[in-house]
C-alpha cells in the first residue's frame, strides 16, 4: 500500500510510472545518486580511477568488483608489488572527474564530455584503511568480481 512506502527510500533509481515493490524500498536514506546505501558494517570510500582502468568505463553502481593497486614508480616503495586490496567490493556510485555523479553518454546532450573520475565503494573497514593508504602511491585497476 502507499502507507508502506511513506518514509522509505528506493534502493535503486525508479522510472516514472514504475510499479514499486516493498523489497525495492529501504528504511535508511541512500547517500549516493545511485540510490544504493552503505551496507551495515561496511565503509564507503572513493578511489580515483579513470574509464580505462574501470572495466573500460563499463562499471556501474551495484556491480561487485575487485580493486587492484599497481604501485607508481617513484611514489611507492620500490619493494611494493601489485596487490589486490579489496575483493567483491560493492560499487555504490560512479563519479565524474568534477566529483558530480557520472552521467552516461546516453543521458547527456551531444557535445558534453563527461569522464569517470572515481568510484565510491562499500568495503570492509580493514580494506578501507588499505585503500586510503595506497591512494597517493598507486594506480587502481578495477576487475569484475565473480558473482
Amino acid at each position: 500500500t502507499i502507507d508502506d512506502a511513506i518514509g522509505r527510500t528506493p534502493i535503486a533509481p525508479l522510472l516514472r510510472g514504475q510499479l514499486v515493490l516493498r523489497r525495492a524500498l529501504s528504511d535508511g536514506s541512500p547517500a549516493f545518486a545511485s540510490g544504493i546505501g552503505i551496507p551495515i558494517g561496511m565503509r564507503a570510500i572513493a578511489i580515483p580511477v579513470g574509464a580505462a582502468d574501470a572495466l573500460g568505463g563499463a562499471v556501474r553502481p551495484g556491480a561487485r568488483v575487485d580493486v587492484v593497486a599497481v604501485p607508481v614508480p617513484g611514489r611507492a616503495p620500490p619493494e611494493r608489488a601489485t596487490e589486490v586490496l579489496a575483493s567483491g567490493a560493492l560499487v555504490l556510485d560512479v563519479r565524474s572527474e568534477s566529483g558530480e555523479p557520472y552521467v552516461t553518454r546516453a543521458t547527456v546532450s551531444v557535445g558534453v564530455s563527461e569522464r569517470i573520475g572515481s568510484l565510491v565503494l562499500a568495503v570492509r573497514p580493514s580494506d578501507a584503511l588499505w585503500l586510503a593508504d595506497r591512494v597517493a602511491t598507486s594506480t587502481f585497476v578495477i576487475a569484475s568480481a565473480a558473482p
